[in-house]
């Protein structure tokens, strides 16, 4: 039984409207809420041209397969004794994906265990590698959660070691020249991340280090939006459109981190105002095989020695935050339209099977439900979905 029909289950013990209650007062999901009103969550069709694509149908099967998948992929860290393999598990931050889950459905366990694994695991490949760790294996967030909800102290080293030593961290050396390129732009906006946790930790560190890598990811924003690559090389002037979308959370974690301090960065919303435009325009297809939703093709253009252009729908939620951040910070309801065909086509199509694409899918779709509800609160729209996921942090 998935989480939903469990709470759902509520109704069959005494009144309706009392199960509705208690399942609005511990204000869970937005689908609980519409279930209640609507009296359960029903099938639907794919959406209409021009229809609106985020559902309760759709929101109910993104919730039951972080439920039912997740449960997997905890299990698959708590069973695996090949290391290699718990840290293929971990990619992405299962320790924050899991954190997040805890939050969303409002159950400490089985979630806070897996987080706990996940940990362990990253933290033994740290170790082992005197925290000199690939720029993209760089993952703070789980670290930075466990030091703030819980006060784990050595979760805040592990990130301020990871901060001074992981690779692409120092970008005042003369080779860091290169990284403005846009092939270094993954690596870059983590180390961004890193560094804004840092911050937000009170530890110290060399913010103009900080500084040249936002201007790092805005010149990538640059390149891909107006085609000015800085490659001679043919097979590395492309774009991939879920390496724009780990950009754009970078450089909205920025924004938020300066907006917060009094002196908000205002060249990164028009910077990603572009860059969603750029991305819907040229590489959103809008009908995958048929099925009536979408997804961002893998790269373009297409190149043989890198990768094809067919649409990828597995990695549609690492871009879908874009999409809900710029739909509250403007109040443009083209955003939340796009936004919701991204979420949706990726709750569709997406291939959940393996850790990786479970943590791909769900590592930054919790930000594109909290920024979505901010905006609809923003321009007071009309939603038939209801209020928002209040445990979404």
């Amino acid at each position: 039984m998935t989480f939903v029909q469990r709470l759902l289950g509520l109704r069959q013990q005494g009144s309706p409207a009392r199960g509705c209650r208690l399942l609005q007062a511990a204000l869970l999901t937005v689908s609980v809420t519409a279930a209640c009103a609507h009296g359960g969550l029903q099938s639907e069709p794919p959406p209409a041209e021009g229809g609106e694509a985020f559902t309760p149908r759709i929101l109910e099967k993104w919730e039951r397969q972080m439920v039912e998948r997740g449960r997997e992929a905890g299990q698959h860290l708590a069973t695996t004794e090949d290391h290699d393999k718990r840290l293929y598990a971990q990619y992405y931050d299962a320790q924050w994906i899991f954190l997040r889950i805890a939050d969303y459905t409002g159950e400490r366990e089985p979630w806070l265990h897996y987080a706990t694994l996940a940990e362990d695991t990253y933290k033994q490949y740290l170790k082992e590698n005197d925290y000199n760790v690939a720029g993209y294996k760089k993952f703070p967030h789980g670290f930075y959660v466990d030091w703030k909800r819980y006060g784990d102290q050595e979760s805040k080293q592990y990130l301020i070691e990871m901060s001074e030593n992981a690779v692409y961290q120092n970008p005042m050396r003369g080779i860091a020249e290169g990284w403005f390129k846009q092939q270094r732009s993954r690596e870059v906006a983590y180390a961004i991340q890193t560094y804004v946790l840092v911050d937000k930790m009170d530890a110290e560190f060399e913010y103009a280090r900080l500084e040249r890598l936002v201007n790092m990811a805005l010149k990538h924003v640059e390149i891909w939006t107006t085609g000015n690559y800085l490659h001679s090389d043919p097979e590395r002037r492309h774009l991939k459109p879920f390496m724009a979308g780990l950009t754009a959370s970078a450089l909205i974690s920025y924004y938020e981190h300066t907006a917060a301090q009094g002196n908000p960065d205002e060249r990164v919303p028009a910077a990603l105002e572009r860059l969603a435009d750029r991305l819907w325009e040229d590489t959103w297809v809008a009908n995958v095989d048929g099925t009536g939703y979408g997804a961002f093709k893998y790269m373009t253009p297409q190149i043989e020695a890198v990768g094809s252009d067919d649409p990828a729908p597995d990695l549609n939620m690492l871009i879908a935050p874009m999409y809900g951040w710029l739909y509250q910070h403007t109040g443009d309801e083209e955003y939340r339209r796009r936004g919701d065909a991204i979420f949706a086509g990726g709750v569709e199509l997406a291939y959940l099977g393996s850790g990786k694409q479970f943590n791909q899918h769900y590592r930054s779709s919790f930000d594109y439900l909290m920024w979505r509800q901010a905006g609809r609160a923003h321009t007071k729209s009309d939603d038939r979905i209801g209020p928002a996921v209040a445990r979404v942090r």
